[in-house]
């Protein structure tokens, strides 16, 4: 994966927020995530980006491996200084959240990635 320019971080920003509110929706979240990941990628890929967004090495994912909001929130804000709020990213697990268990599963994650990418 390759680390995007100040400038690339600054307009993945503002397709997240184009109305300035401070808030991101899952639409928009998705947009800029498929737009930074292009082309579509392998099921593989989007193990390993799972991996990096959680915070751990790809070999120690399972299937009990799970996203919560406050690592999505961690990310976001790595990848670019982005400051979701908690209930932006309640709204953006509970869109991938396929079983209602309120964090995004490793097979959640890839599905919504080629889903909306």
């Amino acid at each position: 994966m390759q680390i995007p320019t100040a400038q690339e971080l600054e307009d993945m920003k503002a397709g997240m927020d184009p109305d300035k509110t401070g808030h991101i929706d899952f639409p928009s979240f998705f947009s800029v995530l498929a737009i930074s990941l292009k082309p579509v990628y392998s099921e593989k890929m989007l193990n390993s980006a799972f991996a990096h967004i959680v915070g751990v090495p790809e070999s120690a994912i399972s299937d009990d491996t799970v996203l919560s909001r406050g690592q999505l929130r961690a990310c976001m804000h790595r990848l670019g200084q982005v400051r979701l709020s908690l209930d932006d990213c309640d709204d953006i697990v509970r869109e991938m959240d396929r079983t209602g268990r309120g964090a995004v599963s490793r097979a959640d994650f890839v599905q919504a990635m080629q889903l909306h990418c």
